[in-house]
């Protein structure tokens, strides 16, 4: 004989509808605000780890004032006479010689034979083929041209390439680009790199010319690129500075990933160094935390489904804790108005996941607990002691939480401070999200997730199911004014314990 499916009073349908505009309202609500604030406030995030040392104490500021004073004064002299200002940006590459240099031979020894500083000069040629790099050293002015095509390398002097005229044997001169097939003696190479002065940036500090021993040397690439005019205004300044910063970006983009593939060449390995080239890096290894991150979400949700026993609160509990992140930091850049974010405050995801998990094990439990409750005679009395022990609840733990994350607002460090807040206000935005959002939800699950999934089992059982009992239609047969009126009047009792 087939079980009769629940009757639900008129009470009751008006609360699940009213719960049911409750999450939708919450989650379009929210959805609003972060992508309004992010338009308007869009994050900036700081990957440098000497501002995250940067105090404010009187000292750190006097000095910052004096630095700026300076600057301005020094650019005030110049503005009579209107100067561009250039912007400089650094390839560094480090080469190393895998064991001992050995004895000195005629044709080279350690890192100085002609067949390794070949094969130097060709992994130099490939990294100066890259598309960004020739199209930013084009455009460098032509008298600062060969510091990117060229370089300062000694794969230059060593290799050179011979001009000859034809029908002559003997070269007229020779071009120092690292592109000749023959090296010439390594004595001529030493004294055209004395010749420039070049030996400080090449060689380490305790070479010596008389007694030539080194396994390593370098390899410096420089962007030279006029910024702007002295005379321009320091926002025409900052326009034409983040537009080639722009620019360098991409030649960053292109070149570290290839330096990274090319760590060793033969027995030879190699570092590398530049501007932004860390920046960089960090954010590589962000971005490659994301999946980390990705299976950290993955296992909490599986446990959310576990322990709520609803695949619908377990997704949709974890969508709500996740969104207070950005949330929190709309509120932050509004109330703060810092739009700055260091690398400590990416740890929030991996915080905020387990502080809000919490709080929905604490509602579900609750609202579970809530069916003995003498006193609960109908869902709206279910969600007002549900809100009312499990809101008290929580709110103690995340509270204190809260409050040793803003403790941090003592510091003298400006980004201990902002990280402090900021999270501060996570904590508190997942409370308030889950409260807002999560107890409703749990009114839907179980009035029309739960009856479904226990009517698909039955059905699986062979069990006749009634027609037109279905408790998720009882919102449909309801007309639009009397859903706004029900969910207002529940709206308006579930605040009844907030007061």
């Amino acid at each position: 004989m087939p079980r009769p499916e629940p009757r639900y009073s008129t009470t009751e349908k008006s609360c699940l509808c009213c719960s049911a505009c409750s999450v939708v309202t919450g989650f379009l609500l929210s959805g609003t605000i972060i992508g309004i604030g992010m338009a308007l406030l869009p994050p900036q995030v700081d990957l440098d780890f000497a501002d995250f040392m940067k105090t404010d104490i009187p000292t750190s500021t006097t000095r910052d004032a004096f630095l700026t004073a300076l600057k301005e004064l020094e650019e005030s002299r110049r503005l009579q006479t209107a100067q561009t200002v250039w912007q400089f940006w650094d390839v560094v590459l480090m080469y190393e010689l895998d064991g001992d240099a050995g004895n000195f031979s005629t044709d080279g020894y350690g890192i100085l034979k002609p067949d390794v500083v070949s094969s130097i000069a060709a992994f130099e040629t490939q990294l100066k083929q890259v598309p960004a790099w020739q199209q930013l050293c084009n455009e460098v002015p032509e008298r600062h041209r060969p510091f990117c095509e060229e370089g300062i390398s000694f794969a230059n002097y060593l290799l050179p390439s011979r001009n000859v005229s034809q029908g002559d044997v003997v070269p007229q001169f020779l071009t120092l680009d690292g592109k000749g097939k023959d090296p010439v003696p390594l004595t001529i190479a030493f004294d055209m790199v004395q010749q420039q002065n070049m030996q400080s940036k090449i060689f380490p500090d305790k070479f010596q010319f008389s007694n030539p021993s080194t396994n390593s040397m370098r390899t410096v690439f420089r962007f030279q690129y006029p910024c702007c005019l002295t005379s321009m205004s320091m926002k025409e300044q900052d326009d034409a500075a983040n537009a080639n910063k722009a620019k360098w970006k991409k030649v960053v983009e292109q070149v570290v990933p290839l330096l990274q593939k090319r760590q060793t060449i033969g027995n030879v390995r190699v570092y590398f160094d530049g501007n932004d080239f860390s920046s960089f890096e960090v954010s590589q290894a962000l971005t490659n935390d994301v999946l980390l991150a990705s299976i950290s979400m993955t296992l909490v949700l599986l446990y959310m489904i576990g322990h709520t026993r609803s695949l619908v609160l377990g997704i949709f509990g974890l969508l709500t804790i996740v969104i207070s992140i950005p949330l929190a930091y709309v509120v932050s850049a509004i109330l703060t108005g810092n739009q700055t974010l260091s690398l400590a405050s990416f740890l929030s995801l991996f915080l905020v996941v387990g502080i809000g998990s919490d709080v929905c094990f604490v509602y579900s439990d609750f609202w579970k607990a809530s069916k003995d409750v003498l006193m609960c005679r109908n869902e709206r009395d279910r969600m007002i002691w549900t809100f009312k022990h499990a809101g008290k609840a929580s709110l103690a733990t995340t509270a204190t939480t809260a409050a040793s994350f803003f403790a941090n607002l003592a510091s003298i460090l400006k980004s201990l401070r902002n990280f402090g807040f900021f999270m501060g206000m996570c904590v508190m935005m997942v409370w308030l999200l889950v409260s807002t959002i999560f107890l409703p939800l749990c009114v839907v699950d179980e009035r029309c997730c739960a009856p479904c999934f226990k009517r698909c089992q039955r059905a699986k059982k062979g069990e006749q199911i009634e027609k037109g009992s279905s408790p998720g239609r009882t919102c449909c047969k309801m007309s639009h004014e009397q859903v706004i009126d029900s969910w207002t009047k529940c709206l308006s009792s579930m605040m009844v314990p907030v007061v």
